[in-house]
C-alpha cells in the first residue's frame, strides 16, 4: 500500500507503507494533503530501507558515509537519499528524520519556502507567526480559532512563495498538557488520556526501580508490560504512531472543522513571536534582512538533526550548498517583501490568557 500526497499541486510525495507503516507516521505531518489515485507526478518518495540498493561503485568514509553517483547513504544510520532525475528517494527505518527539510529542498527550487511558525486569515487577510518551538503559536491558534472569520494555515510550517502568497500546510498538532485548556475538547478523548496514562506509567516505573533485584530484569519486564494500564496490567489505551513524548499528535480536523482550514491567501503581515524576560508586551517593526536571517536560521535548528543528510551531498559534490542558501535567502526576501514586518515581544511572565488577550486585539486591529 502507498499513501500519496500533494503540496498544493508543487511537490507529489509517495510513501510506501511497508511492513514498518511508514505512512502512518508521515501523516502526522501532511494527512491533511492525502490524494487518492495516482499523482501525475511525483517528486518525492519514501521506501523502506530495505529497498535501496547499493551499486557498485561509490566512494567510502570509514564505512559511515558512502557516496553513490546520485546519493548517499548511511549505513550503520540503515538511512540513505537519492536524488534521480528530478526525483528524491528517501530509504529509512526510522520515519520523518528529514521530512521537512527534503520538501523545502524540492520547494525551493519552485521559488517556495516553509516557515517555521504557525500561519491563519482573519477577514481574508494572511497573517504568518514565524518563532521557535515553545513561543506561543498553539496558544494563539487555540484562542484565534474561535472568530467567525478564521482560517488555519499551519501550526508548525507553513510556506510561502515569491509572491508574497502563503499556502497551509496543517500538520497534526502537537498538545502539551498546558494545551488542554484552550482544547478542552479533547478531555477524555484518547488524546487527552495520554497525560493521565503517562504520569501513570512514569510513576509505576518510579517504583518499580526502587524494589530489589537485577536491574536488568526489571527493565526487561517493564519494556514486555509496554502498552499495558500501569494499574491493572491489562491493555491500555491503544498505541499511537509517533507517541511517546511530552506532548501528543492531534490531528486538526479533532479541533477545528474541515471548512476553517485554509488554502492559500496573500500576506498581509508576518508577526515574529518571541518570548523575553521583560515585563511589557511590546511590538516592533522589524528590518526585512533581519527577519530574512532569523527565519533562515530557525529552520536551519528546526532541520539540524537532518542536516548531515543534507550536507552530504555537498560533501560529495552532488550539491552546491552556497547556492541552495543563496536561494533560500533570495526566495524568503521575496515572500517578506510585500508584507508588513513586526516582532510581537512577549514577557515570559505572561499567562496564556494575558498573551492571548493583547494578540487577538492587535490582530483584529490589524484584521479590519
Amino acid at each position: 500500500m502507498t499513501n500519496s500526497y500533494s503540496f498544493h499541486g508543487m511537490v507529489g510525495i509517495t510513501v510506501d507503507q511497508g511492513r514498518l507503516q511508514l505512512g502512518s507516521y508521515y501523516d502526522h505531518y501532511m494527512r491533511l494533503l492525502r490524494q487518492e489515485g495516482p499523482l501525475p507526478r511525483v517528486q518525492y518518495q519514501v521506501k523502506e530501507y530495505d529497498a535501496f540498493v547499493l551499486p557498485p561503485s561509490f566512494r567510502n568514509v570509514s564505512g559511515l558515509y558512502l557516496g553513490t553517483a546520485d546519493g548517499v547513504c548511511l549505513p550503520q544510520e540503515r538511512y540513505a537519499v537519492t536524488c534521480r532525475d528530478g526525483v528524491l528517494t528517501e530509504y529509512t527505518d526510522a520515519p520523518n528524520r528529514a521530512t521537512n527539510m527534503w520538501l523545502q529542498w524540492l520547494l525551493l527550487e519552485r521559488e517556495v519556502t516553509l516557515v517555521h511558525g504557525a500561519g491563519c486569515s482573519l477577514n481574508g487577510k494572511g497573517f504568518a507567526f514565524p518563532a521557535f518551538g515553545g513561543a506561543g503559536k498553539t496558544m494563539l491558534i487555540g484562542a484565534l480559532r474561535r472568530d467567525a472569520d478564521f482560517r488555519f494555515f499551519g501550526d508548525d510550517f507553513v510556506a510561502l512563495d515569491s509572491a508574497g502568497t502563503m499556502y497551509a500546510y496543517p500538520s497534526d498538532f502537537s498538545i502539551y498538557e498546558q494545551h488542554l485548556e484552550l482544547f478542552p475538547e479533547l478531555g477524555g478523548t484518547v488524546y487527552g488520556d495520554y497525560f493521565y496514562q503517562r504520569e501513570r506509567r512514569r510513576w509505576v516505573q518510579e517504583e518499580w526501580y526502587r524494589l530489589p533485584g537485577n536491574p536488568l530484569l526489571r527493565q526487561i519486564a517493564l519494556r514486555l508490560t509496554r502498552g499495558t494500564d500501569p494499574g491493572t496490567l491489562g491493555p491500555a489505551f491503544p498505541p499511537l504512531p509517533g507517541w511517546d513524548q511530552d506532548y501528543v499528535k492531534v490531528p486538526v480536523t479533532e479541533v477545528l472543522p474541515l471548512q476553517s482550514i485554509g488554502t492559500s491567501v496573500p500576506l498581509k503581515a508576518s508577526l515574529m513571536l518571541s518570548r523575553y524576560d521583560g515585563t511589557a508586551f511590546r511590538i516592533e517593526k522589524l528590518a526585512p534582512q533581519e527577519l530574512v536571517r532569523r527565519v533562515g536560521g530557525i529552520l536551519e535548528v528546526e532541520f539540524r538533526y537532518g542536516r548531515i543528510y543534507r550536507d552530504l551531498f555537498s560533501a560529495f559534490g552532488l550539491v552546491d550548498g552556497a547556492r541552495l542558501a543563496r536561494l533560500q535567502h533570495e526566495v524568503c526576501a521575496a515572500a517578506f517583501s510585500r508584507a508588513e514586518l513586526y516582532e510581537v515581544l512577549v514577557p515570559s511572565s505572561f499567562t496564556p490568557e494575558a498573551y492571548t488577550e493583547q494578540m487577538i486585539g492587535v490582530l483584529q486591529e490589524m484584521a479590519r
